[in-house]
């Protein structure tokens, strides 16, 4: 028996800082404050602390780095709130339902 070979193996994913910019732009709001609290349009600390942030790390084991995956499945198990459900879909319609992201900070 031989020992094993390295092997170079490829993955093609999105770089998830420029996903999460690119929807931000779409949608018009940071996803970091997705209630305006602190900034974008109309700021006030009455306005609820919305970070989707927050909410992927709930639904997925986040490292430095890892890739995480967005689902229709965050969706359709109706736990998620509006706003959750509306940063989900923006990136779904954008790049598809359970495609690979690459996080890395």
């Amino acid at each position: 028996m031989n020992k094993p070979e390295k092997k170079t193996i490829s993955r093609t994913s999105y770089n998830w800082s420029e996903a999460e910019k690119w929807i931000e732009h779409k949608l018009g709001r940071k996803l970091r404050d997705y209630g305006s609290k602190w900034e974008g349009e109309n700021p006030s600390s009455e306005n609820p602390y919305w970070d989707y942030w927050h909410y992927i790390c709930e639904m997925e084991e986040v490292s430095n780095p890892c890739y995480i995956y967005i689902s229709s499945e965050w969706i359709d198990e109706g736990e998620a709130t509006e706003w959750q459900n509306e940063i989900t879909q923006a990136f779904i319609d954008e790049f598809g339902d359970e495609e690979e992201f690459l996080v890395e900070w």
